[in-house]
């Protein structure tokens, strides 16, 4: 019998390569990546660097800054300097960018919600507790587990 816990990792990485595919599939009618929506989303109404924006996204730098590349290729961001960091670059959305913003936002989702829809409060949130447990543990800090 396999371990239980050897089960949940194989579990995980099926749902997420499952949920990746789902959402690329979504994103393709709007031409973007999941990449380029992911930058999109977390840039909003701010301004962020592309230190912060590899952060948030769990990407290395040269990738974050290949997909800002593609997105200033397709005019919906642009780099400004930082006025507090001479050596920092700052990403912002432009004015195309934000009204792709305003119409993919929500509607991913909306999408999201009705992909989910069959898991009840209850499950949300135990799930949601029980991922957040695993991110942790990922993080190698044990000692908040």
């Amino acid at each position: 019998m396999e371990d239980k816990r050897v089960l949940v990792y194989k579990v995980l990485f099926r749902v997420q390569g499952k949920l990746q595919r789902l959402a690329k599939t979504y994103l393709d009618q709007f031409n973007l990546s999941s990449s380029e929506f992911g930058i999109i989303k977390y840039l909003g109404e701010s301004s962020l660097t592309l230190s912060e924006l590899s952060e948030r996204m769990l990407r290395v730098n040269s990738n974050t800054t290949a997909t800002i590349d593609h997105l200033d290729a397709k005019g919906l961001v642009r780099r400004e300097p930082d006025p507090k960091d001479r050596r920092a670059i700052r990403v912002k959305l432009t004015e195309a960018g934000n009204k792709l913003w305003e119409e993919v936002v929500p509607k991913h989702d909306d999408f999201i919600r009705e992909l989910l829809a069959a898991l009840t409060d209850f499950e949300t949130t135990a799930l949601i507790a029980l991922l957040e447990k695993t991110e942790k543990i990922c993080d190698g800090d044990f000692t908040k587990v």
